[in-house]
Formats: C-alpha cells, structure tokens, sequence
C-alpha cells in the first residue's frame, strides 16, 4: 500500500514539473553583492536564468525622476565600479535579456576616511586613487612651440607595426569608471615590451619606487608611471611600468622609449594602462589615438608610430610683402535631431542646442546655451572649427533593437559655432546631417 502511494506521488510531480511554464523554469534574475558599497569601491553584479551571454543594464537612483546614471552591456558576471564621488543612498539594478527584465538593488554608504589599500584577491581588479603628483612642479615644465598632438591625439605609444587587443576600454567596469580613470584604456603586452612616446613633449613625472612585481595601492594603484606633457597642458598618462628610461624635465620626441611594460601597482598582469590627464586636476580627458580612435574593449589595434620627421633649419629669405590676413574658414551646417527608434528615426523630444564645453548632458550640467535651439532642419550659419569632446550618440546603447539601425551613429567630433550676434559653443556632429559631417576641412579650435 505504501508502495502504491509513494508512486503516487511520484507521478504527480512529474506531472506537475512537465506542465510548468518554461518561463517559470527559466526566470531571470539578478543579484547585486555587496549589498552596501562604500564610494570608490565596486560591485559585483550575477545574472541567471538566461542563455543569452550579453544583456543591457542601467543603474540608477531609487527616488523619483532619477535618469539612469550607467547604461552599459553586461555579461552574465560583472563588476561595476562605483566612483569615489558617488552619493549616499539606494541604486537599482534592471537587466533585460530579451523580452526578460530583472531588478535588485544596492546601497552606497556615506562616504568615510579613505580605508588602507587592499590585499587583492584572485577575483579582484585594478583601483585607483588620485594620481600622486606635485601639480606646481609639473606646470613648471614648459613644451616648445609646434609639439605634440593636436586635439587631444596620440599615436599608439607602442613600436610600429605592433598589435594589440585593447582588454579594458573607456568607462570599463573593471577599473575605468571614476574621474581620474573614466577615459583610460588598458594594453596587454608581454613584460618588458617597450612603451614608446606618442607624441613630442616633455617628461613632467617619472615615478618609481613600486616593485616590478603586483604590489597593491602602489603610487595609488598606477605602479611605476611616465607623465609626458603636450604643449596644450594635458598630460599623456603611461602605468604599471617595470622599467622607467626618462627624467622630470627631459624633452622626449615621438617614438623615445619612456619605459617598458610590468605590472607594478594594482594590476592583474602585464599591460600598459594609458590615459590623457589635466596636468593640474588629473581629471581624465576624453583623446583618441591617430591610428584607431578611442577603442572599445576587445576591439584589435595596431601602431603607426614612429620617429617624428627632423625640421630643417629654416633658409633666410627676403621679407615678402605681407599678405592681406584672410578671413576665417566659415561653414554654414544643418542640424540633424533625430534619434533612433528600433529601425526607424523619430525628432528627438529636444532640440538640439549649443553648449559652452564639448559635453553630453549639459542640461544638469550647466553648459547649455540658451536660445540657441534648433530642430531637425534648422540651420548654424558659421561652423568655424572642430575639436574632440566626450563621445555622442543618437541611439540607445542598451537596446539591442536599435544596434541595426543604418542611421544610427557615433562621434567624439564636436564643431565650434560662431553665430551673427557674436555667440560661440559647441554641438556634436551626430546632431548634423549626415552630408555635413566629418570635419568639413575646418581648423582645429
């Protein structure tokens, strides 16, 4: 009797588990760990119950009217940085997988002393501190007119002809995620490979002191680190060298060896963590290299670089009479404010406008100017000049429905604008139509 009753039931669960939804069996999930992060620290995010091996993720504040403040594609395991300026208080979590959505939540703690530098462990990545530098120093170093690389540029600070697989891009969520990181990529390269200058400058720090080998919150986590100096005022940030072969003070034309590839300070292996800086806050700048932009994360890159070209001494020549000045190069452009919707555009709810720094976001920003609006059609009458700001998009980088579309685009290119009443600002590229991208031959700003 027994028997017959433990069959039973048997039976009845497995038709209970057969008529199961595979939804139900399958169900998104995600979970966030810790569950409170302290500023300048990171969190791991894990996502189950889907097949699928990149889904989207936005992070945002739990109060009303917050926008998301990352957006970001994600692996089923992920880590998340959180900058050391974040405020206190509850983020959530969505991932979408499809046409699955999940959600969890975290906090962030007030912000307290900083904490000692951490052990790493196996699972751990790289951090990163305020750059340990003497800024009054540094703005002592002076470079020589007609050096260095224009609009924020470099070649890519290794020999010619070699390639490499960026491992960490702008804004990664490894490392690459606070204000002295958020533009930096990170180059793997075996120990010992020479870093070269990509650009002429002058040497404004060559800090060692750090072992050759992993040495946790060294030099605040860069290692032994070059600072070359571009006669703009930014700073080109080499990290985790093994070897340093240039002195404070030293011109260093393009192409010198400045040290070699190690992994000293918070590294998980050999690579070159390279970035372009302010000399004096140690912000980072958004820049690009000549030869492949601004990379993303996993994306292969080789170097162009090599010696610069030696300048001839100049042959005396009679005076010429002077050349009436000519006016400045003046390009009427035509504004493009559409934005991607699946695989179709639609005008974007607002107008495109000009800005008083090569931003995103200016509305909380405070770098919108105002009455200069313009919908899809309207028109600048004088683009002047071009310069790099931070990159611009007229899609939506966590929907997969939009990755297709023809129209959607990308840029880093911003355009000065000089209008008949005297007013100048910047507006990006991606919202002008498409004819009158590309630099349209104008000076740099």
């Amino acid at each position: 009797m027994r028997a017959a009753a433990l069959a039973l039931l048997l039976a009845v669960g497995a038709w209970l588990l057969a008529g199961e939804p595979a939804d139900a069996r399958n169900k998104l999930k995600v979970k966030a760990t810790p569950a409170t992060v302290a500023p300048g620290s990171s969190v791991r995010v894990v996502v189950t119950g889907t097949s699928r091996t990149r889904c989207a993720l936005t992070v945002r504040a739990d109060r009303a009217g917050s926008r998301p403040s990352v957006r970001r594609r994600v692996a089923r395991q992920s880590r998340l940085a959180i900058p050391a300026s974040s405020a206190a208080g509850v983020r959530i979590v969505t991932v979408r997988c499809g046409t699955q959505t999940a959600r969890t939540r975290f906090t962030v703690a007030a912000a307290t002393a900083a904490p000692p530098a951490p052990s790493p462990a196996a699972d751990e990545h790289e951090t990163y501190g305020e750059l340990p530098i003497d800024i009054n120093e540094i703005a002592g170093y002076t470079v020589g007119d007609g050096l260095g690389g224009g609009e924020y540029t470099t070649r890519i600070p290794f020999t010619n002809g070699t390639r490499i697989r960026v491992s960490q891009g702008a804004n990664g969520g490894y490392s690459h995620g606070n204000a002295y990181t958020r533009n930096a990529v990170d180059l793997p390269a075996a120990l010992g490979t020479p870093v070269r200058a990509g650009f002429s400058g002058v040497v404004a720090a060559a800090v060692g002191g750090c072992p050759t080998t992993t040495q946790w919150g060294c030099n605040r986590g860069f290692g032994n680190f070059v600072l070359l100096k571009n006669v703009d005022g930014t700073c080109a940030l080499h990290a985790h060298l093994t070897a340093i072969n240039v002195s404070p003070g030293q011109p260093a034309a393009r192409y010198t060896q400045l040290g070699t590839v190690g992994t000293s300070g918070s590294s998980t292996g050999a690579h070159l963590h390279y970035d372009r800086i302010d000399c004096a806050s140690r912000a980072s700048l958004p820049w690009s290299f000549e030869e492949a932009g601004n990379p993303r994360e996993g994306a292969w890159v080789t170097s162009s670089n090599e010696p610069a070209p030696a300048v001839a001494p100049p042959t005396p020549d009679p005076a010429p009479a002077p050349a009436p000045p000519s006016a400045p190069a003046r390009r009427p452009i035509t504004v493009d404010n559409r934005v991607t919707n699946g695989m179709s555009m639609r005008e974007d709810s607002s107008p495109a406008r000009l800005t008083t720094k090569a931003w995103i976001r200016c509305g909380t920003r405070g770098c919108n100017i105002g009455g200069t609006e313009r919908g899809s059609g309207g028109t600048y009458d004088a683009a002047v000049c071009q310069t790099s700001g931070e990159r611009t998009t007229n899609g939506n980088d966590s929907s997969a429905a939009d990755d297709g579309n023809p129209e959607r685009f990308e840029s880093t290119r911003y355009y000065g604008v000089r209008l008949h009443d005297g007013t100048f600002g910047f507006i990006s590229e991606v919202w002008i139509r498409a004819s009158d991208r590309g630099g349209l031959g104008l000076p740099g700003c």
